[in-house]
């Protein structure tokens, strides 16, 4: 999937609206649909992580607006909302962030910082 997303140029038109920067990453997650009975594990890619949110691919379809359980290693599991999404690349947004996963997923973010940031 080489550069088959959507790209938009950075105008005036369309300013960069991330509260934070993404970083680029290339790392497996696992997503759990809230108040899904039977449980379920949709096992997926992240391609770019930020204190605010993610950019997935995953191996099923969410709907926009669906609250979901990432799992982004073994001691940092968040709470995100569907905002986006083309064909099986997901937009998430973080949501119901306590302060000490705050400072987690900030230092989760630190380890990707290379100074390449996308929009």
């Amino acid at each position: 999937m080489n550069g088959s997303l959507p790209q938009i140029d950075l105008t005036p038109e369309h300013p960069n609206k991330r509260r934070y920067p993404r970083h680029k990453v290339d790392r497996p997650i696992r997503a759990a649909i809230c108040g899904c009975e039977p449980f379920s594990n949709i096992p997926g890619r992240c391609r770019e992580v930020g204190e605010g949110g993610l950019g997935a691919l995953m191996s099923d379809q969410l709907y926009p607006g669906e609250i979901v359980s990432i799992e982004l290693g073994p001691m940092l599991k968040v709470y995100a909302a569907v905002r986006f999404l083309h064909g099986f690349y997901h937009g998430f947004e973080f949501v119901f962030v306590r302060e000490r996963d705050r400072e987690r997923i900030k230092h989760f973010c630190a380890q990707f910082n290379t100074g390449q940031h996308s929009a």
